[in-house]
């Protein structure tokens, strides 16, 4: 019985505080970080030059110049996506900037043709790779995963909690349970009754209670 209890209050504890404790938080972790949010592509016959924000508003060209002159606008920034599940289970980061053609994200011309979207691909990574800020998120590569132990050290607290407060809560449950139980027993064997269900066994000649058959001592 004792067994049972706690196991089942172990569960019914435990099982809300796993839900809870690694239920989404609704919050984003992934960041974007260490650069301008737009990218300036200046398209001529040979090649593309390219400007961050900063330096496009250092250089006093309005965009709606800009992109009558058929410039492009890019919106990327290099970022870092905490996995696998963000704001739960979070264990790793991944850091990118622009892992290939398909993730770039254009703010203008939106009849690209795929072609001009490799060419103009190439030419941002080749800018990106000289550029320190960037190139310390590997531009143009797969995503780069790196475990860190602050995330594993916070999600592994968050489990071994709930277990903690699971096996605490069985236990005083089970615990008192136990102590009534035997305090209950002990009261009804002073009064001559069955420890059981209570029977008055008071002059019996037989160690068998006739009320629920079992031991009534």
């Amino acid at each position: 019985m004792d067994r049972f209890s706690f196991i089942t209050t172990f569960l019914l504890v435990l099982i809300p505080l796993l839900l809870f404790a690694f239920s989404p938080s609704g919050i984003r972790r992934c960041s974007f970080i260490g650069w301008d949010s737009y990218l300036y592509v200046s398209v001529s016959d040979t090649d593309y030059q390219m400007q961050s924000e900063t330096d496009f508003n250092a250089s006093g060209v309005s965009l709606e110049s800009f992109l009558d002159r058929g410039g492009i606008l890019i919106n990327q920034r290099p970022r870092n996506d905490v996995g696998p599940w963000e704001g739960s289970v979070e264990l790793y980061v991944e850091t990118s900037y622009m892992p290939d053609a398909q993730s770039v994200q254009y703010q203008s011309l939106d009849d690209l043709s795929k072609r001009d979207k490799t060419e103009i691909f190439d030419a941002v990574i080749a800018y990106a790779v000289r550029v320190p800020e960037l190139a310390a998120y590997s531009p143009g590569r797969p995503p780069v995963r790196d475990y860190v132990n602050g995330y594993i050290l916070g999600t592994a607290m968050k489990f071994f909690f709930s277990v903690f407060v699971s096996i605490l809560a069985a236990g005083l449950f089970t615990g008192g349970l136990s102590l009534i139980t035997t305090s209950t027993a002990t009261r009804r064997h002073r009064n001559g009754l069955c420890v059981n269900c209570a029977y008055d066994c008071e002059g019996l000649t037989t160690p068998i209670c006739p009320e629920c058959g079992d031991a009534y001592v």
